[in-house]
């Protein structure tokens, strides 16, 4: 898939050079014992050197993603609260909404960096792609300036894509993931007509809203993917071209 996408993800890239979705490289390996080659991508690191506080997998999908029964307190985490175990695990969309986390960036920086989510997922959509991931990696007290952890990460051979510092002092590392899944004819629209209709005529509650599940065609995935991140990860009023918001709740 990485192969077939090449030549569109490399003018993607020239033209949008902080997009943040970030392949080096596909590459193959003979095993010891083994006739068979096995074949690896390498990325950009989402993620510092530093152990992050708290990780997250966010796609826009609550449907039908678990999420954790109770939650520390983002105040209580600041304060040296230690993290209980289920929070130690990378978390999900409504971990996220129910901690009530945002990146809180000043209003250009914000729009700046959601502008370049929507690019990268109108890019997904164009090639039929989906169930992909922002990766958040969140570093409450960071030790170290922005400047001095791209410094260090870069000296330990592990250069970060991008790092934003929200104005309460915390270090929020994204990246867009696993985007290497074709739409097609195979399972995602067979497991989309199931789940919707499921969600649709089995309960009929708000949290099962069908608009919520994974499998979602590329362009709804994209634009559902582009809204959830703008309203619950950046703070941002999400409107449509008639100037009304067309964000909706999923769960």
């Amino acid at each position: 898939m990485l192969v077939a996408l090449a030549p569109a993800y490399l003018l993607h890239c020239q033209a949008h050079p902080n997009s943040l979705i970030r392949y080096l490289g596909c590459h193959s390996i003979r095993m010891p014992l083994n006739t068979r080659k096995v074949y690896f991508v390498v990325m950009v690191n989402v993620l510092p050197p530093q152990k992050c506080d708290l990780t997250f997998d966010l796609k826009g999908a609550t449907s039908n993603r678990q999420r954790a029964k109770q939650h520390t307190d983002i105040q209580a985490l600041r304060a040296g609260t230690p993290l209980r175990r289920e929070l130690k695990k990378t978390l999900l969309d409504k971990d996220w909404m129910a901690m009530q986390i945002r990146l809180s960036l000043s209003h250009k920086a914000a729009e700046t960096l959601a502008a370049t989510i929507a690019t990268d997922a109108a890019f997904l959509a164009q090639q039929g792609l989906l169930d992909y991931s922002l990766l958040v990696g969140v570093i409450l007290k960071p030790q170290l300036g922005i400047e001095a952890e791209r410094s260090a990460s870069t000296d330990s051979m592990c250069p970060v894509a991008h790092v934003h510092r929200s104005v309460d002092g915390a270090a929020f590392y994204v990246g867009i993931i696993d985007i290497l899944e074709k739409w097609g004819c195979g399972k995602w629209p067979v497991q989309s007509c199931v789940l919707q209709t499921v969600f649709r005529y089995a309960c009929c509650m708000q949290w099962y809203n069908p608009r919520g599940i994974t499998a979602l065609p590329p362009s709804s995935y994209a634009s559902r993917f582009e809204e959830f991140l703008a309203v619950h990860m950046l703070g941002l009023a999400h409107l449509s071209q008639s100037g009304q918001s067309s964000w909706q709740p999923f769960w």
